[in-house]
């Protein structure tokens, strides 16, 4: 009897030391702080790739196995599911679509290229690779897309 009160005394304490009545430690949204880091586009030996910087800034740059040149700076926002990249020279729109734990950001005006990519992909490796004992057709989708589109592992939110 003594255990059982001392087993449901602990239940008690940590049930409430458990709650958490602000609702602020929960991200308002799929992005407004977590998509921060590097988007990249995958070539081959070269890359293009964007750092999102958290103080809203960003830098486009260009790699090679001969060295990194950054090519276009400026600021960035979120729009409706849609990153704004604006510079000086010019202002990019992309798409963020979500496909298992990557973001993919696609150029407006290629959505339904994109899904037609994604597609062909999602049938090539239909069949359920693993590695280490996990399912890897995701991580062979992103490959094959990234050679079009740019690419970024979605974060881990929450607890």
């Amino acid at each position: 009897m003594k255990y059982t009160l001392l087993i449901l005394s602990f239940f008690i304490a940590s049930f409430a030391l458990g709650q958490d009545n602000e609702k602020s430690n929960l991200p308002d949204s799929l992005f407004a702080k977590n998509l921060f880091g590097e988007i990249r586009q995958n070539l081959g030996y070269c890359n293009n790739s964007v750092i999102l910087y958290p103080n809203m800034t960003f830098e486009k740059s260009s790699g090679c196995c001969r060295g990194d040149s950054v090519e276009d700076s400026g600021t960035w926002q979120l729009l409706n599911n849609s990153l704004l990249l604006k510079s000086n020279t010019q202002a990019i729109t992309l798409s963020i679509i979500g496909f298992g734990p990557y973001y993919y950001f696609v150029p407006e005006t290629n959505r339904q290229i994109f899904t037609s990519d994604l597609n062909i992909a999602k049938k090539k490796y239909q069949r359920v690779f693993k590695q280490r004992g996990k399912k890897a057709a995701d991580d062979f989708i992103m490959i094959s897309l990234t050679r079009k589109y740019y690419s970024m592992r979605s974060p881990i939110i929450g607890t």
